[in-house]
């Protein structure tokens, strides 16, 4: 069989993932390293021999049309309107017309893509073959069975088991495939494979050696996909945006006609068309005339800005169910918070955050709450936070912005508490056994199992050792804590420091919020500098002995969580980073376990070959 000759392209997709950068301009016209992903995926069809394209369009079409018109191209290029979104089986069937008796490819167009065919030319010529499928066995999240080399499951029950893979995007077709695809508006082509295999077909995966696959799915994948073949300070520059020799750019895409400020920093950012932005880090910057995002809207006319000189930053914070929007005219912000409701702590957060400014601790102020539409707005107090602080300051002053911290929690601890009740404040669950379970068993779903392999018997051991270190944390404890009080979520505005992230607040063992702060492993405190500030609060706190007692079981209890969410969280394409904050919290989990023999499985699992703990102790 000569190679396909023609292919679709799947550039139909609103790639909500990707906004308010999808907003501004169509995903399949997002440059990569400084070309448009459709014209990539192009470049790529046809070094493979192809001449006759098919684009699928929906959102975004008529600027997809104006581009495809304004180049010139080595294949014939035709395009296949969808009023509504048909899905891949669908579009499939309406590109009908397009196919003959001959294979095709098919390509989503949003992929950074490097491979030869030839594995999947010479695998599709297998008999009773459908269609042959590019699979990645390492990255990704692995959701497709392989037995031999062929599908056995698109949807397996073991995500990221052995013999898994992940579908790349990429399809070589038999034109036959349209006696499976369901006569309906909407389709997958998975349903239409599934149909075949069942009539007897077979469905190759193929690896492909020395290839390069990235799915561009959201800003975090997409900034990576630049760093992928370049060293870490990287930036792509549109030849018609402005940066004045005085910026500093670190990890930095920027889109035609962007502007930089005078002097500015940024490091992670990506920028979108006409934007001005001064300093920032690990955000999207857009024009806010160029977004259809409700909680922007709504700023807007809180603030009555004029859009088109307003920038927006847009910090997506993994995990958390929310999207931040920090609106700039000027020197003036406000920042505005859209949540998602079906993480009930997100509710709570504008009130928690007005109950502890009654109670005398510092956050920032909520401008305007809108719980129908799941938005507030509030004061921005910047992107200063104590972690920056432990990185730029000498020990004297980070010792001193510690104690102001301090200072905060024993009034969060403290009159919090108070507070709450006499106004019968809604509060989330308490610190109680059945919670210390549930992030005991983050800590083995996300880490343990997946990562070091531990039988079953083991896992009932180490789970019995936990259940034990739960009880010495008191569990009628009176106080009012954060929860997560590390110093990401601690920012320093004029010299003061204000509590953010407040929304999980609940009743619990004020040893559990030390430890966030004194023991977090992104920051690397002296032990004489913890015991200090231990002492510091100890010396202003009611009930210091039973805080003090409690505060090895709260070493284990939190970083255990905290190792849970770091194995979590760097499974998520671009939030990689967090696997390094593992082995410092395994660090000092380790120091603490050795007063305590008696957490015989504990110890053994912390001394597995995976932590490297002679070199890390």
């Amino acid at each position: 069989m000569q190679r396909p000759r023609k292919a679709i392209i799947l550039a139909a997709g609103h790639a909500t993932r990707m906004r308010p950068l999808s907003d501004d301009l169509p995903k399949p016209l997002m440059p990569l390293r400084n070309r448009p992903l459709l014209a990539r995926s192009i470049d790529l069809l046809t070094s493979w021999g192809v001449r006759d394209i098919l684009i699928n369009l929906h959102h975004g079409a008529d600027e997809v049309l104006t581009y495809i018109r304004s180049e010139s191209w080595p294949a014939r290029i035709s395009f296949s309107f969808e009023p509504e979104i048909r899905g891949t089986g669908g579009a499939l069937r309406q590109a009908a017309w397009f196919l003959d008796d001959q294979p095709v490819w098919m390509l989503n167009a949003d992929l950074d893509a490097q491979l030869s065919p030839r594995r999947l030319v010479s695998a599709f010529n297998r008999p009773r073959v459908m269609a042959a499928l590019w699979m990645d066995s390492a990255h990704g999240p692995r959701t497709v069975d392989l037995k031999r080399g062929y599908v056995q499951n698109f949807v397996t029950a073991t995500p990221g088991g052995p013999r898994t893979h992940t579908f790349c995007g990429l399809h070589l077709i038999s034109p036959r495939i349209l006696e499976y695809l369901p006569d309906e508006p909407f389709s997958s082509i998975i349903t239409a494979y599934e149909s075949a295999m069942r009539d007897g077909w077979r469905i190759p995966g193929v690896s492909v050696p020395r290839s390069i696959w990235a799915d561009l799915g959201t800003p975090a994948s997409y900034l990576q996909a630049h760093h992928s073949r370049r060293s870490g300070g990287f930036r792509f520059v549109a030849a018609d945006a402005h940066v004045p020799s005085s910026a500093r750019l670190r990890r930095v895409v920027l889109w035609s006609g962007a502007r930089v400020a005078a002097h500015a920093r940024l490091s992670n950012v990506i920028v979108g068309r006409d934007c001005t932005v001064g300093s920032c880090s690990d955000c999207v910057a857009v024009r806010a005339d160029r977004s259809n995002e409700l909680a922007i809207r709504q700023s807007l006319d809180f603030t009555g800005w004029p859009a088109r000189r307003t920038t927006v930053y847009v910090i997506d914070r993994p995990g958390s169910m929310r999207k931040f929007f920090r609106l700039e005219r000027g020197r003036e912000r406000v920042m505005a918070v859209h949540y998602d409701p079906r993480r009930l702590e997100n509710i709570d957060a504008s009130g928690h955050m007005r109950l502890l400014k009654m109670a005398g601790v510092s956050v920032p102020e909520v401008l305007r709450d809108n719980p129908e539409e799941n938005i507030f707005i509030m004061t921005d107090l910047g992107d200063q936070t104590l972690l920056n602080v432990t990185r730029q300051q000498r020990p004297a002053h980070v010792r001193k912005v510690y104690e102001q911290v301090l200072s905060q929690a024993l009034i969060m601890h403290g009159k919090g508490a108070t507070v709450a009740a006499a106004r019968r404040h809604p509060m989330s669950e308490p610190c109680t056994p059945a919670l210390y379970a549930r992030e005991h068993e983050s800590f083995i779903t996300h880490f343990v199992s997946p990562i070091l392999g531990l039988k079953a018997k083991q896992l009932d051991a180490l789970r019995a050792e936990l259940a034990h270190v739960a009880s010495g944390l008191p569990g009628a404890s009176k106080s009012l804590i954060h929860r997560d009080l590390q110093s990401t979520n601690v920012l320093i505005h004029r010299s003061r420091p204000y509590l953010i992230d407040t929304q999980g607040m609940r009743l619990g063992s004020p040893a559990y919020d030390l430890v966030a702060l004194l023991y977090d492993p992104y920051v690397r405190l002296t032990q004489a500098t913890r015991d200090h500030l231990l002492d510091y609060y100890l010396a202003r706190a009611p009930r210091s002995d039973s805080i003090a007692q409690a505060m090895p079981w709260a070493i284990i209890q939190r970083l255990t969580q905290a190792i849970g969410a770091y194995a979590r969280l760097s499974g998520m394409p671009g939030f990689e980073h967090y696997q390094i904050y593992i082995r410092p919290a395994a660090r000092r989990i380790a120091r603490t376990l050795r007063h305590h023999p008696e957490l015989r499985a504990l110890d053994q699992l912390f001394q597995h070959s995976y932590f490297n703990l002679r070199d890390i102790l």
